[in-house]
């Protein structure tokens, strides 16, 4: 899917939505982000069963400022757009992070900055300016890497993540994972302890697959299978953000689990 592709998708026809429904268009987001100095670096989109739906699926863009950067870590703040045009969502705009050692592209968690635009009236100067609005907590973002990147975890604290991340993130039973397979990094720049490095070894294993686990077939024979990489948009936008919601719980808490 490329920019140009999402220009023309302006009518929804065939859809169960309300009158009041006006599908934010993200081809005149994309423009209007151009004009201020953004640069889509990626675009994805939900693969369909149905060809009706073609161009009305959701679809996540990533765009980048040449003026925010963080030196430390090769660490971009980047705008994440996640919007669709047959009713199904709402425009979704959050704030992510990508990580340049393991082009990782990472969205901060749901209890911080994100902003949510309802298909209703022209909506694209509100979007804008979240999308603003989000930049300017990029210091924000900073912070909160340095808060997480300073608290070292032991291994039991270690596995304690990777436990939580099965049982949250995986549709898989906990004891049929090697969940060894989920912190094992995959570069030098990964051997570090501590929780920000932590939760980017365990999202890119969710993410990217290849974690272990065994399957019993019909007859009862065990196979030792892996998981697949995730090409789904809200798959991969849950995996993102509670992954850095439980990193940010532990780092104020000392849990990653919720407290009721």
């Amino acid at each position: 899917m490329n920019k140009n592709e999402l220009v023309d998708f302006s009518k929804v026809e065939g859809f169960n939505v309300s009158e009041r429904y006006a599908p934010i268009n993200t081809g005149d987001l994309v423009s209007q982000f151009e004009t201020a100095g953004f640069t889509v670096t990626s675009i994805q989109k939900s693969r369909v069963t149905n060809s009706a739906k073609e161009g009305f699926q959701t679809h996540l863009l990533r765009l980048r400022h040449p003026e925010f950067s963080v030196e430390t870590g090769g660490l971009f703040p980047e705008i994440v757009v996640k919007n669709s045009y047959d009713g199904s969502s709402a425009l979704k705009i959050m704030l992510g992070l990508y990580r340049l050692v393991c082009a990782n592209g990472l969205i901060m968690g749901t209890s911080y900055f994100n902003a949510s635009i309802r298909h209703v009236g022209d909506a694209r100067a509100a979007a804008l300016e979240a999308a603003n609005e989000l930049m300017d907590h990029r210091g924000d973002l900073l912070s909160q890497v340095e808060a997480l990147s300073a608290v070292t975890l032991s291994q039991f604290d270690v596995q304690g993540f990777a436990n939580w991340a099965v049982t949250n993130l995986m549709d898989i039973p906990i004891e049929d994972v090697n969940k060894l397979t989920l912190t094992v990094p995959q570069r030098q720049a990964d051997t570090g302890h501590d929780l920000f490095t932590i939760m980017n070894i365990i999202q890119e294993r969710l993410m990217h697959g290849g974690v272990h686990y065994v399957s019993r077939n019909a007859a009862g024979w065990a196979q030792v299978r892996q998981t697949r990489r995730v090409n789904s948009i809200a798959k991969s936008t849950k995996i993102n953000q509670e992954l850095w919601d439980a990193a940010s719980r532990f780092e104020k808490t000392g849990s990653f689990y919720e407290t009721k």
